[in-house]
């Protein structure tokens, strides 16, 4: 079988074949070794963003400006977001609805007092809620949770211009200030500790608890639909649409790891599409070539059969010859595809730290999972041209 190989197949054939089976392999392997790199690195999307949680409002028209349109949210449209696609949790904020004055002694004359606004959220949608976040009624002092943009706020904007120090996230936690509240004829004053900062919602929260109390108390009179709501949302463009679609708002900038992901999908999807077309090519070529080797060598197969081969020992010999192209292709293609996700993913490492290194085995297992296809298909074809030439009747 060796000398039929030899003699009958020319090196660029053999040369073609080989090209063709390790690019279509190339070409199908390295989009599923890219598309589980980008995987992990949307798993590690909170080092870059946190569009998990999307916090949403009402578009302010005219309308609202002069007091004909309602801009907070009714429980129907509470409701409606919950059978939206994409949206798997949805949580309304609750808004003071009495004054609020803070107050800070910085020692030597220094005190700052203004006046302050507060919401409340549900404890799952915050990011990380800090020890002691909890209040109960007849505690007098409230724990606060403040967005880390408003430190930085007050550290490289008003602190200097009012000739205060800057505070350190730490020396901010140890800091007291007082609440005066006021409301429905009640005056109370309450001690308020900074318990942590929070990088998802941008607001100054405060635990439900102690503004569903205070609101009761305060304000009974004035119940107000929330302003605002923060949905757990799957990663979606459709979403964005859908939102946009019903006059809400959110920070496109928290939207950014969805276009990503959406971007990164459609351009793996396109090369898969387009390695999968080279696979067939490669395929039918693989296949052409069996047939090939089969037909330039049928007198000699004829002969063999005379001879008193059978048709499992010819397909054995031929099977051997035809299966070190696709172990080839392997070796070849194995390498090279590594080498070109390493390439790629290059710039990336710095977000997805130790992943980057890891094995692609998904990658790998698509390469062999082709090697065994070429092999297959080139076996079967083979095997149906030798019993033809065993059997010339049938």
């Amino acid at each position: 079988m060796r000398q039929v190989l030899r003699l009958h197949i020319s090196k660029w054939q053999m040369a073609l074949v080989l090209c063709a089976t390790a690019l279509g392999m190339v070409c199908l392997g390295l989009p599923a070794m890219l598309y589980n790199d980008a995987q992990q690195l949307v798993e590690h999307e909170h080092r870059l963003f946190d569009d998990k949680f999307l916090v949403l409002n009402k578009k302010i028209s005219m309308m609202h400006t002069i007091g004909l349109g309602q801009s907070g949210f009714s429980t129907q449209d509470i409701d409606s977001l919950r059978h939206v696609k994409g949206i798997e949790k949805v949580g309304a904020f609750e808004n003071n609805a009495f004054e609020i004055w803070a107050e800070a002694d910085f020692g030597a004359g220094q005190v700052v007092r203004t006046e302050l606004f507060l919401e409340s959220v549900e404890d799952e949608f915050i990011d990380d809620p800090p020890p002691g976040w909890f209040w109960s009624v007849g505690q007098k002092e409230v724990p606060i949770l403040v967005p880390t943009d408003y430190l930085a706020l007050y550290n490289f904007g008003f602190a200097p211009g009012q000739n205060l120090p800057g505070i350190s996230k730490d020396l901010a936690k140890q800091s007291r200030f007082t609440l005066y509240i006021s409301g429905n004829g009640q005056q109370m004053s309450f001690e308020g500790r900074i318990a942590g900062f929070s990088d998802r919602i941008e607001t100054i929260l405060t635990p439900k608890s102690f503004l569903s109390w205070a609101n009761d108390y305060f304000a009974p009179e004035q119940k107000e639909r929330p302003k605002r709501v923060i949905v757990q949302a799957k990663e979606s463009v459709a979403l964005q649409q859908e939102m946009a679609e019903q006059g809400y708002e959110t920070n496109k900038e928290k939207l950014q790891s969805v276009r990503f992901q959406e971007l990164v999908n459609q351009v793996l999807a396109g090369a898969s599409l387009v390695g999968l077309f080279l696979v067939l090519l490669a395929l039918g070529s693989f296949i052409l070539f069996s047939t090939l080797l089969v037909t330039r060598s049928k007198e000699r197969l004829q002969a063999l059969f005379l001879l008193g081969f059978n048709r499992k020992q010819l397909a054995k010999a031929l099977g051997q010859k035809l299966m070190v192209f696709p172990v080839l292709s392997l070796i070849i293609a194995l390498p090279a595809a590594l080498w070109l996700r390493l390439i790629l993913i290059e710039d990336l490492q710095v977000f997805m730290g130790s992943t980057a290194s890891r094995i692609p085995w998904d990658g790998i297992w698509v390469m062999v999972s082709l090697l065994l296809l070429y092999g297959s298909a080139a076996w079967l074809d083979m095997w149906r041209q030798l019993s033809k030439m065993e059997k010339p009747g049938i």
